[in-house]
C-alpha cells in the first residue's frame, strides 16, 4: 500500500524521443516476467509510476488512489471539479488527484458518498476508467459471450470490460474467467496501459511516425503530418490549451479532442474514417477543418468553435450532434455549412453563423439555440420550456411541435423567417425582422406575441385563443378563435366564428366539403398537383363565399388562390381552406397532405479533373458524369460555366462505346452538351474530354447536368435536380511559414519583428510584400482582392506590440491602381 504526501511530479523532460510505442517492450520471446518488469522500469522513468515500486510489488494488489494518480500522469491534467465525497479531504493530496480524475470524467462524482480512495482498485472499475480514457469501443461483441462470469455486471460495465480485453488489456484468469471483481495487481495495471494506450506523445514537435493503432497526444504544440493511424486518435487534456495540428493525416478511426484551446486543432487536408467527438471539460477548444478534409459525423459532449475554413474538395463538417455536457451553460459555436444540425438531449447552447439544412433540437434538450446569421432550410423544435434566438439570416420553414410546451422565441435583427407554424402554448418576442407566415395552430391555446416597431408579419392565422401587444407592423390577419386580444390593428383583420369554437348558433353556418380526400388526407407524388375543386370535388355553400386557402409548409406542398396543390418534396403538411360570407359564420377545414418521392431518375455523380489551377495556364479537363439509375432512350445535359467552351474537336465517351469527336447534334452550344437516345445501366459513365482550355481568372466554377432515364414511360422524364461540381482557379492561398516566410523571435526592448525569410515559392502572379498591424484580426480578403498596407522589404523592422496582428501579404500592382493580393497570412505576434 502506497501513501504519499505530494503529487506525482508530471514533468516528463527526461523523455527524449517524441511518440512512444507503448508495446514496444513486447516482443516475441521476451519472457513474461521480464516484460512485466520492464514495463515497470519504463512506466517508472516517464513518472506515471512511482520510482519506490520494485519488482517485489508486481503480484501485489493496488489501491484505487495508485491507479487514478497513474491516468492523470499520463493525461497530464490539472483542471480540477468540486468533489463532496464524505471519505475524501478536498485539500489533501489524494483529494486533488480525485478532483482531477472527475473533472476529465473517467469517475463518477456523487455528492454525499463515500469513494474509498485507499481500497484495492477491482479489474472492472479499473477497465471503466481507461475504457473512458482512452475511448475504447468494443468491436467483436462475440467476446462478451466468452466472459463466463460477467453476467453479474450491468450492460455497460460488460461492454467496456470487454473492450479493455479485446484491445489485450486483460487476459484470462481461468478458461472463460476474467474475474471482474478480483483484484487488480499492479503487473495487470502495467499491461493495461501498454496496451490501450497506444502510441503517445509526450513532447512538442512534429509526428512523422505513422501508429499501428490507437495514438494519444498529451502536450501542446503538436504537428501531425502526413501519417497513417489505424485507430483513434485522442487529444488528450494534457495537451491543455495548446495547439495540435493535422497535415495529410489519414486517421482509420475516431479522433476525440480533450484538449486544445482558443487557437485549437487545426485538421488540413485529412481524412478522418470515424466520428469526431468532442469532450474537452472546458468547453472552449477551437477546431478548424480545411482543405479537402470531410468529417462525416461529429458528436459535441462540451462547448467549443467549429469553423470551416478554406474547403476544397472537402466537405468540412457534414452532420453535428450536440449531446449533454458535464458542465452547464457552454457554448458551441458552430462557422460553416452544415447537413444537420441536433440536439439530443442536450444542455449545450447552439450559435449558428453559417448554414444548415436541418436543426432539430429534441424534447430532453435544454440549451439555447441561435441563428446569428446564414440560412437554415428547417427549424424542428420539440423541446419544453426553452429559448430559441434569431438574431440574424434566414429561415424558411420553422415547426414547434404540440409537445414543445412554454417555449420563448426571440426574433431580432436582420432576421427574415418565411412560414412559422406554432402547435404548442409559445412565448414569442418579436423586435426586429420579418416573418411573412406566422400560423398560430388549434393547440397552441394561450400563445403571447409581443412585437416591437421594428417587426413585421406578412400573414397572420390564429386558430386558437392568443394575446397579441405591442407596436410592430401586421399586414393580414385571420382570425379562427373567440377569445383573441389583438392589441395591434392589422392593415388587413378578419375576425371568423367556426361552428363548435364558441356560440355561433344564431348565425347559419357556410359549409365546406372534401369528399374526395378520404377522412381529410390525401397522398401526393413529388412533382405532381391535384385541384381541389375539379380532383377532390371541394364544395363551398353558398356558392358565392369567399374561399381562401393556406399551407402550414410550403417546402413540402403549396396550394394556389384557386386551389390547386403541388407537391414539393417529401414530407407532411396541413391545408387549411377557409370561407366566409356576409350573414353567414365563417367556416375552417382542414386537409392533411402527405407527399411521396415521385417515381424520378435518380441523380448521377458529377465531378470534374482536375478541380483546380492557376489562372491562364492550360489544362486538358475530364468532365465524368456516373449514372446511378438505369437508362432507357434517356438524356443527359450538361452546362458548362464560361471560361470552359467545347469545341467539336473535343471528344466524348458513352458508356462502353469509343472515345469520339463531339458531333453538332451533341454540342447544342459551346456552354450546352445534349446527349439522347442513351441507355446506360446503374453505373455507367459519360466522359466528356475539353482539350487546351485556359483557366480563367481566380474564382469558383460550376458544372452541372440534369438528367432523364427514359423520358417516356412511368418515370417522370427529369430528375428536377442539378448534379454540381465545382472547379477552382486560383483559390487565394495562405502563406505558409518557413515555406514563405520565416519571422523573428519577438524583441521586447524595441518593440519589433522582423522577416528573415520571404519566397513566392508555390504561387504565382506576385511581384511584391506589403504588411500591416492592427489589434483584431484581419479580413481574409478573396484572390485579387485590393489590400492596402506598407511594401515590405526583408529584414526590415516592424513595431508592433505582443497580441497584435501582423498581416503578410503576397501582392502585384502598384500603390496608384491599387495592390491585388495572391496569397495571404494572418499572424499574431507573441
Amino acid at each position: 500500500m502506497k501513501r504519499y504526501a505530494k503529487k506525482i511530479s508530471l514533468m516528463l523532460a527526461v523523455v527524449c524521443f517524441l511518440v512512444i510505442p507503448l508495446s514496444a517492450f513486447a516482443a516475441t520471446g521476451t519472457s513474461y516476467s521480464n516484460y512485466t518488469a520492464s514495463l515497470l522500469s519504463k512506466w517508472k522513468g516517464y513518472g506515471v509510476v512511482d520510482k519506490s515500486y520494485s519488482s517485489l510489488d508486481l503480484n501485489k494488489p493496488i489501491e484505487k488512489i495508485d491507479f487514478i494518480k497513474m491516468l492523470n500522469a499520463i493525461l497530464k491534467t490539472s483542471k480540477k471539479a468540486d468533489i463532496n465525497f464524505t471519505d475524501v479531504h478536498k485539500n489533501s493530496w489524494y483529494g486533488q488527484e480525485i478532483a482531477k480524475a472527475a473533472a476529465c470524467g473517467y469517475i463518477s462524482n456523487k455528492e454525499n458518498t463515500k469513494f474509498y480512495p485507499f481500497s484495492n482498485i477491482t479489474r472492472v472499475e479499473a477497465a471503466e476508467m481507461v475504457s473512458y480514457v482512452f475511448g475504447l469501443e468494443l468491436k467483436n461483441e462475440k467476446i462478451l459471450s466468452k466472459i463466463a462470469d460477467g453476467k453479474a455486471l450491468e450492460k455497460k460495465q460488460l461492454n467496456e470490460l470487454a473492450a479493455v480485453i479485446e484491445k489485450g488489456g486483460l487476459t484470462e484468469v481461468a478458461s472463460g474467467r476474467y474475474a471482474p471483481t478480483g483484484v487488480l495487481k499492479l503487473k495487470d495495471a502495467l499491461i493495461m496501459l501498454d496496451k490501450c494506450v497506444g502510441q503517445i506523445a509526450l513532447k512538442s514537435g512534429t509526428i512523422k511516425t505513422n501508429a499501428a493503432g490507437n495514438m494519444f497526444i498529451s502536450v501542446g504544440a503538436v504537428t501531425l503530418r502526413g501519417i497513417s493511424i489505424s485507430g483513434d486518435l485522442i487529444i488528450g487534456e494534457g495537451v491543455g490549451d495548446g495547439v495540435v495540428t493535422l497535415e495529410s493525416v489519414k486517421l482509420a478511426g475516431r479522433l476525440i479532442i480533450r484538449g486544445g484551446g482558443p487557437n485549437g486543432v487545426i485538421i488540413k487536408n485529412s481524412q478522418i474514417g470515424g466520428n469526431l467527438i468532442v469532450e474537452k471539460s472546458a468547453g472552449n477548444v477551437y477546431i478548424r477543418v480545411v482543405g479537402s478534409t470531410t468529417i462525416k459525423q461529429a458528436y459535441l459532449k462540451s462547448g467549443c468553435t467549429i469553423e470551416e475554413g478554406y474547403l476544397t474538395s472537402g466537405d468540412g463538417f457534414v452532420n453535428i450532434t450536440a449531446l449533454n455536457a458535464a458542465f452547464d451553460g457552454q457554448n458551441a459555436i458552430l462557422k460553416g455549412d452544415f447537413k444537420s444540425l441536433t440536439a439530443d438531449n442536450s444542455n449545450i447552447n447552439l450559435k449558428l453563423s453559417g448554414n444548415a439544412e436541418n436543426v432539430s433540437l429534441n424534447k430532453d434538450s435544454q440549451g439555447i439555440f441561435s441563428l446569428l446569421s446564414g440560412t437554415v432550410k428547417t427549424v424542428s423544435a420539440g423541446v419544453t420550456k426553452q429559448q430559441l434566438e434569431f438574431l440574424g439570416g434566414k429561415v424558411t420553414t420553422m415547426n414547434i411541435s404540440k409537445d414543445a410546451k412554454g417555449n420563448k422565441i426571440t426574433i431580432n435583427g436582420p432576421v427574415e423567417i418565411n412560414t412559422v407554424n406554432i402547435e404548442s402554448t409559445t412565448e414569442i418576442s418579436f423586435k426586429k425582422g420579418t416573418v411573412n407566415s406566422l400560423i398560430l395552430d388549434t393547440n397552441s391555446q394561450g400563445s403571447y406575441i409581443s412585437m416591437q416597431s421594428g417587426s413585421f408579419i406578412r400573414s397572420f392565422v390564429i386558430m386558437a385563443d392568443a394575446e397579441i401587444t405591442g407596436y410592430g407592423k401586421i399586414e393580414s390577419a385571420y382570425s379562427y378563435a373567440n377569445n383573441v386580444k389583438m392589441g395591434i390593428t392589422p392593415s388587413f383583420y378578419s375576425y371568423k366564428y367556426v361552428p363548435g369554437w364558441g356560440n355561433d348558433d344564431y348565425l347559419p353556418s357556410i359549409g365546406i366539403g372534401v369528399p374526395g380526400a378520404t377522412n381529410d388526407e390525401i397522398t401526393i407524388q413529388e412533382g405532381k398537383s391535384i385541384d381541389l375543386y375539379r380532383d377532390l370535388n371541394l364544395s363551398v355553400s353558398p356558392d358565392k363565399s369567399t374561399v381562401g386557402f393556406v399551407s402550414l409548409n410550403g417546402n413540402v406542398a403549396t396550394v394556389s388562390d384557386k386551389g390547386l396543390i403541388t407537391a414539393i418534396e417529401a414530407g407532411y403538411t396541413k391545408i387549411y381552406i377557409t370561407g366566409q360570407y356576409s350573414g353567414y359564420s365563417n367556416c375552417i377545414k382542414r386537409i392533411d397532405v402527405n407527399v411521396t418521392p415521385g417515381n424520378v431518375t435518380l441523380p448521377g455523380r458529377l465531378e470534374i479533373s482536375p478541380v483546380t489551377g492557376e489562372a491562364a495556364t492550360v489544362k486538358d479537363f475530364e468532365i465524368t458524369y456516373t449514372s446511378k439509375d438505369d437508362f432507357s432512350n434517356g438524356t443527359v445535359t450538361f452546362w458548362l460555366p464560361d471560361g470552359f467552351p467545347a469545341f467539336e474537336t473535343d471528344t466524348v465517351k458513352i458508356g462502353n462505346g469509343t472515345e469520339v469527336t463531339l458531333n453538332p447534334s451533341q454540342r447544342l452550344n459551346v456552354r450546352t452538351l445534349s446527349f439522347t437516345n442513351l441507355n446506360l445501366s446503374k453505373g455507367q459513365k459519360i466522359i466528356v474530354k475539353l482539350r487546351n482550355k485556359t483557366v480563367p481568372q481566380g474564382g469558383e466554377y460550376v458544372f452541372s447536368a440534369v438528367t432523364d432515364a427514359d423520358g417516356t414511360g412511368p418515370k417522370v422524364p427529369t430528375s428536377g435536380q442539378d448534379e454540381r461540381t465545382v472547379f477552382t482557379s486560383d483559390k487565394l492561398k495562405t502563406l505558409l511559414e518557413v515555406t514563405n516566410y520565416t519571422l523573428s523571435a519577438y524583441d521586447a526592448q524595441n518593440g519589433a519583428v522582423s522577416f528573415t525569410k520571404l519566397s513566392f515559392a508555390g504561387f504565382t502572379g506576385a511581384t511584391k510584400w506589403l504588411i500591416a498591424v492592427q489589434d483584431g484580426e484581419f479580413t481574409h480578403p478573396g484572390y485579387d482582392d485590393l489590400v492596402s498596407g506598407t511594401e515590405y522589404t526583408v529584414g526590415s523592422a516592424i513595431t508592433i506590440a505582443p497580441n497584435q496582428h501582423l498581416m503578410l501579404a503576397a501582392v502585384d500592382g502598384d500603390s496608384m491602381a491599387g495592390y491585388k493580393v495572391k496569397a495571404f497570412v494572418d499572424i499574431t505576434v507573441h
